[in-house]
């Protein structure tokens, strides 16, 4: 469990900095990149703000996955049966 809260806490919340800084920037970051020519009609902080958005919408299906994943696990060994007795009061 402690596995999955990890792999939640450090995708999910330390994958946001990067991904808003880019995103929400009023600039872009590299300004050798204003300078580059342009392949599509977008300007240099667009395509930043694209890239910002598909960094942090593309890992949440690869996050979720691995979360389950690791669930499931869990929940399979946790559902084995102990091959000690255990004593139950009635």
């Amino acid at each position: 469990l402690a596995r999955i809260l990890f792999l939640f806490l450090t995708t999910s919340v330390v994958a946001v900095i990067p991904a808003s800084a880019l995103t929400f920037g009023d600039f872009p970051l590299y300004n050798t990149y204003e300078l580059a020519p342009r392949v599509f009609d977008l300007t240099a902080l667009e395509d930043q703000q694209i890239a910002g958005l598909i960094m942090k919408v593309a890992t949440i299906p690869i996050t979720w996955l691995a979360i389950g994943v690791m669930f499931f696990r869990w929940a399979k060994q946790e559902g084995v049966p102990s091959s000690q007795p255990r004593h139950v009061d009635s």
